[in-house]
């Protein structure tokens, strides 16, 4: 069920933000599914959201699949040397992947926007484990 739903946020956003402004709000879902899942699904889910993002923006198709595919591959190979499910690190992750991905698309106001997703991205990371972290921290405390 839970794939499900990453699915249609995935499709929603694809399709939604890239009429709407040019900013890489994939890029911060696509970060985010792979932090909390730590799942090599989310490879695929970044090329269909790539391809779909290419073909809504009448860019060459899989430019943007393949830049999420290199982005993905490097969250996966550092996991193991970083802690990736810290907040810092995924707030310097997708400000760094945000401002590369701006340059190279020629988004204008790159800084600004790789500000931007990087916040949305920690404030999404909150969204989905700030209610796991209550949880247990409730049971903790009843022992």
């Amino acid at each position: 069920m839970k794939w499900i739903i990453f699915t249609i946020i995935i499709l929603l956003t694809a399709t939604a933000f890239s009429f709407i402004t040019s900013a890489p709000f994939l890029l911060s879902i696509l970060i985010n599914l792979a932090v909390i899942t730590r799942k090599k699904r989310v490879f695929a889910f970044g090329i269909l959201a790539g391809i779909i993002q290419d073909a809504l923006v009448l860019r060459p198709l899989g430019l943007t699949s393949i830049y999420f595919t290199l982005v993905l591959g490097i969250l996966f190979l550092y996991d193991k040397k970083f802690e990736t499910r810290r907040p810092e690190f995924i707030a310097i992750f997708s400000f760094l992947t945000a401002l590369i991905y701006s340059l190279l698309f020629k988004v204008s106001l790159s800084l600004l926007v790789a500000i931007v997703i990087s916040i949305t991205t920690v404030i999404i990371f909150y969204a989905y484990t700030a209610p796991a972290f209550i949880i247990t921290r409730k049971r903790a405390t009843r022992r």
